[in-house]
């Protein structure tokens, strides 16, 4: 049978209509976007790119009880020779940048247990016509309140596939800009290689690509990601 959907654009409320059938659906601007289940690649560099994350943020911090985050605390991250570095300039609707998301963080947010690594299927709702589903979040304990993350998550990543290559690198791109999200990783499984995206202090995007041999650090995640590491095939 034929799945029937409101005529107009779609909202949040909408979502909870769908069927639960495997395929992965978001919204944006309240247009409806399904995407199939994602291949083994993908899911094997997702499930190792969260074992690094949660790692990292239960271990890799140590004693640094005293240590305070400002705005740039995920925008100083040390990199390695063979990383380019480009500005991205934002176009269209998700141009403009909202700088109240550029509040400052709050000293210790990155003491062990004060940040949580999620996994899909978790729904970002940015605006009522504007739900997402990264790959991967970063967020504060203390978002983690309701049932779908409705404030501004630290990091997003997402995993490259197929069916998500053009919405990754485009209009997702576009829409974490503008919700100010402080960070946004894109792993492609298959070169191997992760994209780094930063907001700089005008709210635009600056992008790093880290590819083989390099690898790139996060001091404040306890985290150094290697991109070879994440995408090799299984053993």
């Amino acid at each position: 049978m034929a799945m029937a959907l409101p005529r107009g654009p779609l909202t949040v409320d909408d979502l909870a209509d769908l069927p639960d059938d495997g395929h992965r659906y978001e919204l944006m601007d309240g247009t409806l976007l399904v995407t199939p289940a994602p291949g083994t690649a993908h899911q094997l560099a997702v499930g190792r790119l969260y074992l690094v994350l949660g790692n990292g943020l239960a271990g890799g911090l140590g004693d640094s009880a005293e240590r305070g985050v400002s705005n740039d605390a995920l925008a100083g991250a040390a990199r390695s020779p063979g990383v380019r570095t480009q500005k991205w300039s934002p176009r269209g609707l998700y141009g403009a940048y909202r700088a109240q998301y550029f509040s400052a963080f709050h000293a210790g947010d990155f003491l062990l247990g004060h940040l949580v690594a999620m996994l899909a299927p978790y729904d970002y709702v940015i605006s009522p016509g504007t739900v997402l589903e990264p790959d991967l979040l970063v967020v504060r304990a203390e978002q983690l309140a309701g049932e779908k993350l409705t404030t501004t998550p630290l990091l997003v990543v997402e995993v490259l596939s197929p069916s998500t290559r053009r919405t990754d690198l485009g209009s997702k791109r576009l829409a974490y800009q503008d919700a100010g999200v402080p960070a946004y990783w894109i792993l492609d499984p298959v070169v191997p290689a992760l994209t780094v995206h930063r907001l700089d202090a005008d709210g635009v995007y600056q992008t790093t690509i880290v590819a083989p041999p390099a690898v790139w650090a996060e001091p404040d995640l306890g985290v150094t990601i290697d991109p070879r590491h994440l995408c090799a095939p299984a053993h």
